[in-house]
């Protein structure tokens, strides 16, 4: 085999080195156009407003007051449904649940997107004990909202809605809770502290022999762990 280059291989060479070069001024412009977009970025959202700030110390800028909350509650209720309370052997072709008495337990973290408006989410636990069967239990998994504005300065009102996937009795499906407080404000709003009440309900398959939702409420407190800066008045600007 000869190892002089054909006029074809020549030629081949040179498209290759054409689009070689014609790729490279491609990506090389594009690099370059996103490099001034980054600089122009950067000067106009960071350095320009540090130098207002700097120059101008008695301006009220407005600032990003949108609030992270973790909120922990615990309360105590009772179940609404008949079939889930029935104790009566001759109701129901004999199922006795007796759930009467429930315990929840419940984290909800939310992020205060607009002002007193906030997306949620929620990891809910409810117990229910029995002298007939064993321990009911659910655990919930529900995105919501939460509206929470300030009532006075003692603290706020809020109320929410959530729903989403609920796991009981070796099955998952949907549930739901609604609940209403008020959170008394602690240390500039870090914290909040105040009693909540809740109604639940999870629904039931319809192949079930009883299709009848479990429905139940519960009353507690809540507590609230806060970050950011505190802006009652919603204006923007953190409070004095």
């Amino acid at each position: 085999v000869g190892c002089t280059p054909t006029m074809s291989s020549m030629s081949e060479k040179c498209a290759v080195q054409r689009f070689s070069n014609l790729e490279h001024g491609r990506y090389g412009c594009a690099a370059t156009l996103l490099q001034a977009w980054a600089t122009r970025v950067v000067i106009a959202r960071i350095v320009l407003p540090a130098i207002v700030v700097v120059m101008s110390p008695g301006i009220a800028i407005a600032q990003d007051l949108r609030r992270a909350a973790l909120h922990v509650e615990g309360a105590a209720g009772t179940m609404l449904s008949a079939y889930q309370q029935n104790t009566s052997g001759d109701a129901y072709l004999g199922n006795t649940l007796g759930y009467r008495v429930g315990l929840h337990a419940s984290i909800r973290a939310d992020y205060a997107l607009w002002h007193a408006l906030s997306p949620q989410f929620s990891v809910t636990n409810s117990f229910f004990p029995s002298s007939l069967v064993s321990m009911g239990h659910s655990i919930g998994f529900y995105p919501g909202l939460r509206y929470a504005p300030w009532l006075s300065s003692l603290g706020r009102a809020f109320a929410d809605a959530n729903g989403g996937l609920a796991h009981t009795g070796g099955k998952t499906r949907f549930g739901f809770d609604l609940g209403v407080g008020y959170e008394f404000s602690v240390g500039r709003d870090a914290y909040g502290i105040g009693p909540v009440v809740r109604y639940a309900q999870v629904t039931q398959s319809n192949d079930d022999p009883f299709p009848e939702d479990a429905r139940f409420w519960s009353a507690g407190f809540s507590l609230t762990f806060r970050t950011g800066r505190e802006d009652r008045d919603d204006d923007g600007v953190e409070d004095d």
